[in-house]
This record gives structure tokens, sequence and C-alpha cells, in this order.
């Protein structure tokens, strides 16, 4: 996990390559001061997930649709002790975004506008301390410390096998079983794993077999 200063300069010396000097829009989305800000600009994920192989889990995960299905646990208050824990995290996660500022970037941030989000923003920046939306921000802050009850359900389910379920693309299709491993040799030349080589094009008519 990667812990990232709350605020950030991408003026076009240093922005990532692709972004034009003259700062016309830059595909990856979001406004063009994210990109291409000469001052400071505010970047409210403290926490980055960035193994890749962690982070393709949990987007499996989010294509089975558990983002979904967590903001409906949320929601639904049958479970106070999830929703308070979750609201905490938040906040939690607020009051260290914000103390991580220097003095004077705190300043800063109140002049430029900016404190409403830093300070008072939640987790990567939600504006509800009911929101979910994105895995990825919630694992990360469990990981990195935070008493996070989304993100550690996340873990959790990644140690189960859960995201298993998916492979590919969004939606998830179901993951093909994995071949059995060849049986050993029997005995018997015309046997093999539990099933008889047919002897003629009669008996494989009515004889069984592997799966194609």
């Amino acid at each position: 996990v990667l812990t990232c200063y709350p605020l950030r300069t991408t003026g076009p010396e240093t922005a990532a390559e692709g972004v034009n000097a003259d700062k016309r829009r830059d595909t990856r989305g979001g406004s063009a001061n994210k990109w291409c800000a000469d001052q400071p600009v505010p970047w409210p994920n403290l926490y980055w997930l960035v193994d890749p192989v962690v982070s393709s889990r949990i987007g499996r995960l989010e294509h089975l649709g558990w983002v979904s299905h967590l903001q409906e646990r949320v929601l639904s208050g049958d479970d106070p002790t999830l929703v308070d824990a979750f609201g905490a995290a938040h906040r939690d996660y607020a009051a260290a975004r914000w103390a991580l500022l220097s003095e004077e970037d705190r300043a800063y941030a109140e002049r430029e506008g900016y404190a409403a989000i830093l300070r008072d923003c939640g987790i990567a920046g939600f504006r509800q301390d009911t929101q979910v939306k994105c895995l990825h921000a919630h694992t990360a802050h469990a990981l990195a410390g935070g008493a996070n009850p989304i993100g550690r359900i996340a873990l959790d389910a990644l140690a189960r096998g859960a995201d298993e379920q998916a492979v590919g693309g969004v939606g998830g299709k179901p993951r093909p079983a994995a071949p059995a491993a060849p049986a050993a040799p029997a005995a018997n030349p015309t046997a093999f794993a539990g099933w008889a080589r047919p002897k003629s094009p009669t008996a494989a008519a009515g004889s069984s077999g592997p799966a194609a």
C-alpha cells in the first residue's frame, strides 16, 4: 500500500506522458486540474493499493457485484455494528489525511477551498460515511492498518477464494473447472481414470467418458 500526500502538483512538466503542455483535454478522464494543475490540488486517496495481484483480485470481486452487495448491507441497517464501524472508518481516514498535511498546506487548503474534501470527506473523498463505491480504496485502508470493516470483508473474501468465481472482463463469467491431473495407468491397459476404453464402435455408443 502506498501512502499518498493529500496535495499534489501535476503541471505539464510532472504529468505522465501523453498530457500536452498546452493543457488540452486529457483522455484519462477527470478535470483538467487533476492532471495539469500548476498549483497543488487535492488528492483524497490517502492509501493506494499497488500490489497488482491483490488489485486484480479485488477487481474481480467488484465485477461479481460485491460493491452493490456490501452497499445494500450498510444501507439496510440490519447490522448496526457494521454501520457504526464503517462510519468510524470514514472519519478516521479523513482525520489521518488532514493530519498528514503540514501546517502550511492545511492553511493553503483552507484558503483555496479544499478543506471540505481533504478534512471533511471520508475514504477516498467519499461524501457520505455510508458510501462503499470502491473496494480497492477500502482494502488499501484495511491493509494500511485502518479499522475498515468493508476492507476486512473484502480481504476475507479473497482468503476464501470468492474472486475465483470470476475471470476476465466486466460481468465475471464462470471460471471453467481446472482439468484433472492425469491418473496413473491402471493395470488393465483398456482402463483410464475410471472409464473403459471402447473396444468397438458399438461399445463406444454405450460407453461413458469424461466431458468434452
